[in-house]
């Protein structure tokens, strides 16, 4: 019978043919998860659910929403992190008593940031981030 060989990313590792009783013994030695393919299954191919995906044929998969909108998410979450250091900057300033005069700037494009995915008429196709304040 023929069983593929999965690494921890389910990226098929190995194609092997064994017997289905030495099963349990492949899997206790090799300790990596071991399931029956078909002919079609070959060495670098992913297991997504219980589907492998060819990785030359899923170039031509088009993103879906939910993919589009974890890219927007990313994106957002770096734009945050990279304008962490202006908030630390305006405690400073607070506690030295300096006036921070683009703060209000600051807080204006972090909220349009937060709120970009549930204004009326967004869509995850055709954005653009806000622009930070200088």
């Amino acid at each position: 019978m023929r069983f593929a060989i999965l690494d921890t990313t389910n990226k098929v590792t190995s194609i092997i043919d064994i017997d289905s009783n030495k099963l349990e013994f492949y899997k206790k030695s090799l300790k990596r998860e071991i399931i029956p393919v078909d002919d079609n299954i070959k060495v670098g191919f992913h297991k997504h659910n219980d589907i492998f995906i060819n990785p030359n044929e899923a170039l031509n998969v088009a993103p879906t929403i939910e993919s589009k909108m974890e890219m927007f998410k990313q994106e957002r979450d770096r734009l945050f992190k990279e304008t962490a250091w202006i908030r630390e900057r305006h405690k400073d300033r607070v506690e030295a008593k300096i006036d921070d005069p683009t703060w209000q700037e600051w807080l204006k494009y972090w909220e349009e940031l937060r709120t970009m995915p549930n204004k009326k008429g967004f869509d995850v196709n055709n954005y653009t981030f806000p622009k930070q304040p200088k």
